[in-house]
């Protein structure tokens, strides 16, 4: 099979009548991860839905506390946007740190999303707010947690005639929100270990904490051992350094037998240990 079509709608409407049309055709934005995907031949689609045309689709705003990011938006325009600073800084050290500045300028974040590699940095941030994704069809729309799209690697949960419309991200004030990632060269390289922070605070006691690990499994997880640790727990040096070596043990657990485990224990303890005195010092959301 080869690809025989190529569209470029204009309207959300038009696109998803073309994915309920075309049997298989496949969604394209920035490029970055399907036309890797079609050259090395792992799929092998009939016709490509260019959505960038869809202004809908590029829009950052606010509405009644909740922020809204189209499925197509760029991780520099993340990187830039003063709403996705303020209301998920996270996101935005996350958009910082993808790539070079020639993928970001591309790169959106419904294709980070929907493409569900492991080391996706765009997904620890959301996740760590409990965001949720539009997921449209010809006569639907439905509002789905993000944890619920992503199934495993390379793999999500979407219907071949539906698409993602936009993310949805509730106002959190009184957080701090943080993310770390190693790389073999930090912002050019593709994560060793990304981790987003979201904690309530009390002074030095936290209130409530989500942890999320990425590409240290199939898909990134929150990591409820260390959150349960933590919780109203004042952010002590020996609280932390134990949360450290929960998240060492977590790890361990999870990629039980793979050759990375040893290096992947380390840098997981490294990037929450960093993570917490961060927050400790009152140095997230900058």
């Amino acid at each position: 099979m080869r690809i025989e079509a190529f569209y470029r709608p204009k309207t959300i409407d038009d696109a998803l009548a073309l994915l309920d049309q075309i049997s298989n055709a496949k969604i394209i934005a920035g490029g970055t991860d399907i036309v890797i995907a079609i050259n090395e031949r792992k799929i092998n689609p009939p016709a490509l839905v260019d959505i960038t045309g869809i202004g809908e689709l590029r829009r950052i705003w606010e509405e009644r506390d909740i922020l809204h990011i189209g499925a197509a938006v760029t991780f520099s325009e993340l990187q830039s946007s003063e709403l996705v600073r303020r209301y998920c800084p996270s996101l935005c050290e996350a958009a910082s740190e993808m790539g070079a500045v020639q993928i970001r300028n591309i790169a959106t974040i419904g294709g980070n999303v929907v493409n569900a590699a492991a080391a996706a940095d765009g997904v620890p941030p959301m996740l760590s707010m409990n965001a949720s994704a539009v997921v449209r069809s010809v006569g639907s729309v439905r509002c789905v947690p993000l944890a619920e799209i992503i199934t495993g690697i390379n793999q999500n949960s979407l219907a071949t005639n539906e698409m993602i419309s936009e993310f949805q991200i509730q106002d959190l004030p009184n957080t701090i929100k943080v993310f770390e990632k190693i790389g073999r060269r930090k912002a050019l390289a593709i994560s060793r270990i990304n981790l987003a922070v979201c904690a309530e605070m009390s002074g030095q006691m936290v209130k409530t904490i989500v942890v999320v690990v990425g590409a240290v499994g199939k898909t990134a997880y929150r990591v409820k051992e260390v959150e349960e640790h933590l919780y109203n727990k004042e952010l002590s040096e020996s609280v932390i350094i134990t949360a450290a070596d929960i998240m060492d043990e977590t790890v361990a657990r999870n990629l039980a037998g793979r050759s990375t485990t040893p290096y992947k224990r380390k840098i997981a303890w490294a990037v929450l240990k960093r993570s917490l005195e961060r927050i400790a010092g009152g140095q997230g959301n900058e």
